[in-house]
């Protein structure tokens, strides 16, 4: 594919022009659009215009000679090349040309079609290299002014062995100097030995960290306490070029304290976890994972705690399909729900959870108590309340017991047959058809702990009946009234 090129030559003398418009003509691979104008004012009007790629330019203009001409079209077009064409061949001269900003000096009579063209193409080339080389230095250096880290640029000393002694600071960042308090016209250009104590904690050997990043080229990156400062710094270090490194500073103070505020609140979390004397879990609720336990969950299960970690509340359930409906619904309170340890013992539990929030995570914390002593005295105390009522069945006196609300907790065969089942209501109401206690009733003494005798008719029976009423403490320390018929 032929490039195409928009040139502009600026010569006032029509031989010259031809014999540049001939040189031009019909080159290969290449398409070149030649304008021509003769003065200064006249290049600038045409550089305004823009479009122009290359200036062909002659040094003895009507209104401008010498290098001041080179110097007006690079000041105000800085991004278009200029090639300087003139009738003297002088080396001081060219370099000059050069130096001034020219990509290139042509002398006319050695012009030739091949040398003109070889020109033209490497002067564009080389200034579009140049610019953007030019681009990514700005790039390079707007990143290294504002970078939030402080930055420092270094060159290693080296001793007639080539081993490492000291470093020189060539350049840093103002993010630096508000890090480190260390102006840059102070330091730049200083040994790093003649800062290191204001800079970095006595425990950093630079031998063992920087140099020897700028001479194996492996990044490095530490964390380290400044006494002086009384701060932490991250100190990350990589080399751009051999026996040369580049450190870069971040303050982490405030992260650091969060770190150890964390670890202090995970210490009192454990602590806290640990003196509560039933098994504690933290449930994950979309999951079921086991997110933490307690010492007392360890205890009781024969889990470790790190076993526990890799579970799931279902792992240790030997109703998974329950516990599984539970983590799911998460009922405030479940009365019996029957785990399995690690050893395969089956034992109920009685479990009380809530829910909570925990790093945007919502848990379950669920606390669970063995209840199998419970459960235990439960059926002892059921075994004996059924063989007390197969005694009490058994008497020819008719039994009842009623509690201070006036519940009717117990009749016997004998006081059924005599006024049929109770059905829920209330002593007054199933005795004597009343609804409200009976002002005769002797509850009152009873609970004040008397035994009374006393003689009762029933108007519903038509009999009269010889009491024995006395206090009788149940289990839960209440009081209810006996009576024997």
């Amino acid at each position: 594919m032929n490039e195409t090129f928009r040139l502009l030559l600026v010569e006032d003398n029509p031989g010259d022009v031809r014999l540049i418009q001939e040189y031009l003509k019909d080159v290969p691979l290449m398409n070149l659009e030649l304008g021509v104008v003769d003065t200064l004012e006249k290049v600038q009007k045409k550089l305004e215009e823009g479009n122009i790629d290359l200036v062909l330019l002659n040094l003895g203009l009507p209104d401008s000679t010498g290098f001041d001409t080179v110097d007006e079209v690079i000041a105000h077009y800085p991004s278009v090349p200029v090639v300087v064409l003139t009738g003297l061949s002088d080396n001081r001269r060219a370099m000059e040309a050069i130096h001034r900003g020219a990509q290139d000096y042509l002398v006319k009579d050695l012009i030739n079609t091949d040398v003109l063209v070889r020109s033209i193409r490497y002067s564009i080339h080389r200034k579009q290299s140049r610019m953007e080389i030019e681009e990514s230095e700005l790039k390079y250096r707007s990143l290294w002014d504002n970078s939030v880290s402080g930055l420092a640029y270094h060159e290693v000393v080296t001793d007639d062995d080539g081993k490492p002694i000291d470093s020189i600071f060539l350049d840093v960042n103002t993010s630096f100097e508000k890090i480190t308090g260390q102006r840059k016209e102070d330091i730049i250009g200083k040994r790093f030995s003649e800062v290191k104590d204001k800079l970095l904690p006595a425990d950093i050997d630079p031998k063992n960290t920087f140099w020897k990043v700028a001479l194996t080229g492996e990044p490095m990156r530490i964390e380290a306490y400044n006494q002086r400062h009384q701060r932490w710094f991250s100190i990350s270090v990589y080399s751009p070029s051999q026996g040369k490194f580049v450190c870069a500073l971040q303050d982490i103070t405030k992260k650091k304290l969060s770190e150890q505020a964390l670890r202090e609140s995970e210490k009192r979390f454990r602590l806290l976890l640990d003196t509560v004397p039933d098994a504690l879990y933290v449930i994950d609720s979309e999951t079921g994972s086991i997110l933490e336990v307690n010492e007392a969950a360890v205890e009781m299960y024969g889990y470790s705690r790190e076993e526990w970690l890799q579970m799931k509340n279902t792992d240790v359930s030997a109703e998974p399909e329950e516990t599984a409906k539970a983590t799911k619904e998460a009922p405030t309170i479940i009365p019996v729900r029957y785990h399995k340890k690690k050893d395969g013992t089956v034992f109920p539990l009685e479990i009380t959870t809530r829910i909570s929030i925990i790093n945007e995570r919502q848990v379950i914390i669920a606390t669970g108590r063995d209840i199998t002593e419970k459960k235990k005295v439960e059926a002892d105390l059921k075994f004996e309340r059924e063989r007390y009522i197969s005694v009490l069945n058994t008497l020819d006196d008719g039994i009842y017991i009623v509690d201070k609300n006036y519940d009717v907790e117990y009749i016997n065969n004998v006081i059924e047959r005599e006024f049929g089942l109770v059905a829920g209501r209330k002593c007054y109401t199933y005795l004597n058809d009343k609804k409200e206690p009976c002002p005769w009733c002797k509850i009152d003494e009873v609970l004040a702990g008397n035994s009374i005798r006393w003689k009762w008719y029933s108007e519903k029976n038509e009999r009269l009946y010889d009491l024995l009423d006395t206090p009788m403490k149940n289990a839960d320390g209440s009081i209810s009234k006996f009576e024997i018929f």
